[in-house]
């Protein structure tokens, strides 16, 4: 009986020990096989400075909340925003006399954040903060509306140097 029990006991060891091995060989495999597109440098992020995300988000509950001298205040002195429709390169001054304008004509506004992370390119020259979010708002007229954002800013030596800004308008949304 102790032989059947000891025969029986080694092959669950044996069995396990195959099982380890072949998962290993099989994540091993996973992690070198080719992507389906190939670009220059894949794989080049590591995580960032969450002091970046500070920033970031700091900068989005000031806005929210109708403060635009310091929701601009971690920005470079110029700076690029890419949105739907526009893209230029803006002085501060410029960027915050366009966004007083902006904001002027939201009587309420909201902001539901979903996630956020800080990325760092692994040569250290690029750091990013990504958000994800949607912004409801109220516009002086009564009118209520919303968007899902998804914005990438992008930092150097602590300022924002570009914003870059990706929408999604939810069915029923029509520009008039």
């Amino acid at each position: 009986m102790k032989t059947i029990f000891f025969f029986f006991a080694l092959i669950v060891v044996v069995s396990c020990k195959n099982n380890s091995e072949t998962s290993s060989a099989n994540n091993s495999a996973t992690n070198t096989a080719p992507y389906a597109y190939t670009i220059a440098h894949p794989d080049q992020w590591e995580w960032g400075d969450k002091n970046n995300i500070r920033i970031a988000l700091d900068g989005l509950k000031a806005y929210e909340r109708g403060n635009i001298s310091a929701a601009f205040k971690d920005y470079a002195d110029t700076v690029l925003i890419q949105m739907d429709g526009f893209e230029r390169r803006l002085s501060k001054d410029s960027l915050l006399s366009l966004f007083l304008r902006e904001r002027s004509g939201i009587r309420r506004l909201g902001i539901e954040m979903n996630d956020f992370v800080s990325l760092r390119s692994k040569d250290g020259k690029s750091e990013y903060v990504s958000l994800w979010y949607k912004q409801l708002w109220e516009d002086q007229t009564g009118k209520i509306d919303s968007i899902e954002c998804m914005d990438d800013l992008a930092f150097r030596n602590g300022k924002i140097i570009l914003w870059n800004e990706k929408v999604r308008r939810y069915p029923g949304y029509s520009q008039e």
